[in-house]
């Protein structure tokens, strides 16, 4: 029985559009990613220069409230209370934290969650002392962080999205995509073993400085990437690999796509095992330089069977039980 209409103020990217893309066609559920008037030019410009944060670098603006109408216009046909959800990179701008009580005003019956979908270290502004008192509940991805904050965890989403399978792009063993950072030497190294191997690789790094490159079959140096190419590279490949940075404890988007388009998953990121969706038929953990070839030269294909417990229904269900 449905009790809340959702709006969700998500972060404006294509990612996150594709991993609630199957809210879209549910009439209790407003998804909004960004905040621009639909009438004149005009008044789109002077939305812009408003809101800019480059100017509003260096001259704060103020009166943004005038725009608090705009942001978000009730298209519920029934009386049912509004459930508002907030990515916490919205949090990161006071004038926002604002429109929260702005929003209480108008919807007294409303209730309000926060969404921290990466470390809350990452999102400058938007602490947790600064939001947790205007909001019902808090949700971290990150066991570390619900357990140092007393948020409540839930891990992020992603929906059973259909991804055309482009046959420009070669079928490979191993696929992985990231930013080098201080993490070349593993993945050169990890690269090395798999080609030794003789499986295939298909491998893009960012980050990489010209002199550290080194030329070879299946590497593949970038500045940056669409999440829908690298969701095309996903669905040619065997297995995804994942090499985490830092302390993360959450839940991690290469899981996810492992599990929605059922691939084997390599990773670095010991605490999955503790996790509900581990399963060694499926996730192999790299351990140091430690690589179980038996397991990625294995041709067995499946079906996940947690796809549905990752996917943004699920996310409304929990929150409404928590309401």
């Amino acid at each position: 029985m449905q009790k809340y209409n959702f709006v969700f103020f998500q972060t404006p990217s294509e990612y996150y559009r594709i991993s609630y893309n199957d809210l879209k066609n549910r009439d209790d559920v407003l998804y909004i990613d960004q905040f621009l008037p639909s009438k004149s030019k005009l008044e789109k410009f002077l939305y812009r220069l408003h809101h800019s944060k480059k100017v509003n670098t260096v001259l704060h603006i103020p009166f943004k409230n005038i725009w608090y109408p705009n942001y978000f216009k009730n298209p519920f046909v029934n009386n049912l209370p509004i459930c508002f959800i907030f990515s916490a990179r919205w949090m990161q701008q006071t004038y926002l934290q604002k429109y929260i009580h702005y929003l209480k005003k108008q919807y007294q019956d409303a209730k309000f969650i926060c969404f921290y979908q990466d470390l809350v270290k990452s999102h400058i502004g938007a602490e947790p002392k600064k939001i947790i008192n205007i909001f019902d509940i808090v949700l971290s991805y990150d066991k570390g962080d619900a357990e140092k904050y007393g948020f409540i965890y839930h891990p992020t989403v992603f929906s059973n999205y259909i991804v055309e399978k482009d046959y420009n792009i070669p079928e490979s063993d191993v696929y992985f995509i990231g930013t080098a950072k201080d993490r070349l030497e593993l993945i050169l190294d990890v690269f090395f073993q798999l080609k030794h191997e003789g499986l295939s690789c298909d491998f893009y790094l960012s980050g990489v400085p010209a002199d550290k490159q080194i030329k070879e079959d299946g590497l593949n140096y970038i500045n940056k990437m669409s999440y829908i190419e690298n969701l095309k590279h996903i669905v040619r490949t065997k297995c995804i690999l994942e090499i985490v940075q830092g302390k993360a404890k959450g839940s991690t988007l290469r899981a996810w796509e492992a599990i929605i388009y059922d691939k084997k998953l390599l990773t670095n990121n010991i605490s999955i095992v503790d996790d509900y969706y581990y399963n060694s038929n499926y996730v192999s953990i790299l351990n140091e330089k430690d690589i179980d070839f038996c397991f990625l030269k294995q041709n067995n294909s499946y079906i996940n069977p947690y796809k549905s417990q990752i996917t943004p229904d699920n996310l409304l269900e929990f929150i409404t039980q928590l309401l």
